[in-house]
């Protein structure tokens, strides 16, 4: 992936949650949850839909059954 990439998501914001400076945004994407942390100067709320855009760049995956993070692959070798 190519540094500065970003990518976009229509989701419908179920819970907004302020944690000092930002807040958490639980978010619904079709049938796909998912969590934000923003600034807390949002303006999003709870039943708004709202494009998410992602630095991919800093965007962290977990798998759900483990926990653990799940990473890029960068061209090594996965045998």
């Amino acid at each position: 992936m190519l540094p500065g990439t970003v990518a976009s998501v229509k989701a419908k914001v179920e819970v907004t949650e302020l944690m000092g400076n930002e807040f958490f945004l639980y978010l619904i994407a079709g049938d796909k949850p998912f969590l934000a942390r923003v600034d807390s100067r949002t303006s999003a709320r709870p039943g708004q839909d709202i494009e998410v855009v992602f630095g991919m760049d800093e965007m962290h995956a977990f798998n759900p059954k483990t926990g653990q993070a799940i990473t890029a692959n960068k061209g090594e070798d996965t045998d």
